[in-house]
């Protein structure tokens, strides 16, 4: 049309009226193209900002995880156990599984009530279950492991989070990884680590000298009273000795820990024949309550020969002092923390309620907890306790205000410095938190129900509960294995191709209606000339 006009306007004068009519038709179409590429523009610009920014998870991820937000599937468990995320293979290493045998394991879901209810599950987080046990990894740090039977039938109920990868451990015994969590999966308790293999024998020398008798100033097993002082004197004995030959004895007194309390040395002693004796009494004294022995070694030529390679026979005496327990719990005089008392407060400062355990807390509310702990003993004081306490579950709903003198490190873990507890004496740390407001509504993760439950949980020595109130419904989160392949890449590139064309039109009607305007401009300027 509009080369049409403009080619028919020079032979028909009359044509004027339409290429106005025209021009004006493509001033208003210029207009709403305008508008529609300002519109355009501004999404464009929504996604880029979008894209700029990272996105929050949907998901609630558990500080329990041993994997946060688990494995979508085997292979990325594989993938996570080769790379060792966050120590994933160290941990599977310890448990008697590699890499091989996860990638071999069979992916299928698993019943709670497995091998007679026996199924531990490890976590994270301390949760304060009867049968919790914790276990130390070198290089990983410190984990805990329940029964899965304490979560109930959550596990059992939601399909994605009974979803294990199982197979058989180095010893022969099964193993599951929860792809919900990641979170490993064994048969009973884990076992405690073995004994180190005794040290070898030391080669034996040419000539012989060893221990004969080591003889005690009281009966062998006899009880003395806790501060009594007990003397002993050592005997050798040698073969093929060289003309004076002398001995060095050493003699150590030791608790039934089997640490080295007290030790002292008589050096020189001269055979007569092939019998060495020191005539010297070594006086020791018990001077705590418990069981102890005296060892006697005999050395010569740099080489220490006890009893002819252990300390067995004559060369071992015991004796005992009155035991004095701290408490009646503790199974010797050196138990004196099982003497201690753990107990937990928290007051809603805000609200005024004293003891806040059980009741509901509002958005922004100041909430004081007491960590107290007492000695029990009536005459062994505790040293360099450290109190500590686990805020992970707090701190999902409220914001540390004050440490009261205690550090946080990356797991959320509250310690206050090393202190000593007297006989009777009580001591307290505190910790001050708030709500936050307005509270978090994330939904509650199908890997771990005690997470984001509106409940802040609390345990040092006794549970402490401190709900909150939902602002919203809260619906039950389904986990799905896989979402569709977008991104703001396709978005973008959507945006910026639409861009293009809705601005190559408006610059083509543009264009078009302001040649029209020149057109009858000269037009009428000229009359047609």
């Amino acid at each position: 049309m509009f080369k049409k006009l403009l080619s028919n306007l020079p032979f028909n004068p009359s044509l004027i009226g339409k290429v106005s009519f025209y021009a004006k038709r493509l001033h208003k179409e210029a207009s709403v193209r305008r508008l529609g590429l300002a519109f355009l523009l501004l999404f464009l610009g929504v996604q880029i900002f979008a894209a700029a920014i990272p996105t929050q998870p949907s998901v609630a991820s558990s500080g329990n995880d041993m994997f946060p937000g688990g494995f979508a599937n085997q292979g990325d468990a594989v993938n996570a156990c080769n790379s060792n995320t966050y120590d994933f293979k160290t941990i599977l290493n310890y448990f008697g599984i590699d890499c091989i045998s996860l990638y071999a394991g069979q992916v299928r879901r698993i019943d709670y009530n497995e091998y007679g209810g026996q199924l531990y599950s490890m976590g994270r987080i301390p949760y304060g279950f009867a049968s919790e046990v914790s276990v130390s990894i070198p290089n990983a740090g410190t984990y805990y492991m329940r029964p899965l039977t304490s979560w109930g039938d959550h596990c059992y109920n939601d399909g994605h989070n009974c979803e294990a990868i199982t197979g058989t451990r180095a010893d022969g015994t099964p193993f599951m990884v929860l792809l919900g969590c990641g979170n490993i999966t064994i048969v009973g308790p884990p076992a405690p680590p073995p004994p180190p293999p005794p040290p070898p024998p030391p080669p034996a020398p040419n000539k012989l000298i060893a221990c004969n008798a080591l003889l005690m100033s009281v009966n062998e097993g006899a009880k003395v009273k806790a501060g009594s002082s007990v003397s002993v004197r050592g005997r050798a004995v040698g073969q093929n000795l060289p003309p004076n030959e002398l001995v060095d004895m050493y003699y150590y007194l030791v608790n039934e820990s089997g640490s080295v309390v007290a030790s002292q040395e008589a050096k020189g002693i001269p055979f007569d024949g092939t019998l060495a004796q020191d005539n010297t009494p070594r006086v020791f004294t018990l001077e705590k309550a418990g069981n102890y022995t005296f060892l006697l070694a005999v050395k010569t030529d740099g080489s220490t020969v006890n009893a002819f390679g252990n300390f067995e026979g004559d060369c071992v005496k015991h004796v005992s002092a009155d035991t004095q327990k701290p408490c009646e719990e503790a199974e010797n005089e050196d138990d004196a923390e099982v003497c201690l008392v753990l107990n937990k407060k928290a007051t809603n400062q805000t609200q005024g309620i004293e003891d806040a355990n059980g009741t509901t807390a509002k958005a922004g509310d100041v909430i004081l907890y007491r960590l107290q702990v007492t000695n029990t003993s009536k005459n062994t004081a505790v040293n360099d306790f450290v109190v500590e306490e686990n805020m992970a579950d707090v701190l999902e709903y409220a914001d540390i205000v004050d440490l009261h003198g205690g550090t946080m490190d990356a797991n959320n873990i509250v310690r206050w410095p090393a202190i000593d507890i007297k006989p009777g004496e009580t001591v307290e740390q505190q910790v001050t938190v708030k709500i936050k407001d307005p509270i978090p509504q994330t939904p509650v993760a199908s890997t771990a129900p005690g997470s984001f439950d509106l409940t802040m949980t609390n345990v040092y020595g006794e549970t402490v509960n401190v709900k909150l109130p939902p602002s919203v419904p809260k619906t039950t989160e389904q986990v799905t294995t896989s979402l569709p392949n977008t991104g703001p890449g396709e978005t973008l590139a959507v945006g910026f191709v639409a861009a293009l064309i809705v601005g190559y039109f408006f610059a083509r009607t543009r264009l078009m209606a302001k040649e029209l305007d020149v057109v009858k401009s000269e037009y009428v300027t000229t009359g047609g000339a």
